[in-house]
């Protein structure tokens, strides 16, 4: 029997999530709004050269024990914040879902 490990994944129907911590509030997301919309997020979930310990520190915190802290962030603003990436995710999903069908 084939390990999850040997499954396929279809990149339509897998979403890779990140963890925040705001507030004291988890919140479990895609990443994928975040690395298109700021370098910053780009940057810190791009795998670099090397001895893979930065991959390591990044993948611990898509995790709800090691969240990326926002500290200095409201979680009131986080949350419109999400409104508004998720809003246009929704959309660019439905317009890509109607052009194949």
């Amino acid at each position: 029997m084939a390990s999850n490990t040997d499954a396929s994944r279809p990149l339509d129907f897998w979403v890779n999530t990140v963890t925040f911590s705001v507030q004291n509030c988890l919140f479990r997301v895609p990443w994928e709004p975040f690395q298109r919309e700021s370098k910053s997020f780009c940057d810190k979930f791009s795998s670099p050269q090397g001895d893979g310990s930065e991959v390591r520190s990044t993948l611990e915190r898509l995790s709800d024990e090691k969240p990326i802290r926002l500290d200095g962030v409201q979680k009131s603003d986080f949350e419109q914040l999400l409104k508004v990436l998720f809003r246009r995710l929704v959309t660019e999903r439905s317009l890509h879902n109607r052009e194949t069908v």
